[in-house]
């Protein structure tokens, strides 16, 4: 079993808030506090270049363990039990 969890962090409308044209700050303090208890990856539906960009040009790409593009597939020997172990949060 895995005992450090690794959180999947979305960008846009998560991390970087576009109505506001401004980062979460309240998620990247939570972000910043959990260094080292937890492994972070940043993900974007626009992809991983995009992705990496923003967290380049913000500064913070060595909060993350991993920058990609979002999920499209699992392939996990559990099946969709997987889902199980994991809880999703929203920050609105």
């Amino acid at each position: 079993m895995n005992h450090r969890p690794a959180v999947f962090v979305d960008l846009d409308n998560t991390l970087l808030l576009h109505k506001l044209k401004r980062v979460n700050a309240d998620l990247l303090a939570k972000i910043r506090a959990k260094q080292g208890q937890a492994d972070f990856v940043l993900w974007s539906a626009r992809g991983r270049a995009y992705a990496r960009t923003f967290a380049k040009s913000a500064g913070i790409e060595e909060l993350f363990v991993a920058i990609i593009g979002k999920p499209t597939c699992i392939v996990d020997d559990e099946g969709k039990q997987w889902s199980r172990l994991i809880k999703i949060n929203t920050f609105e």
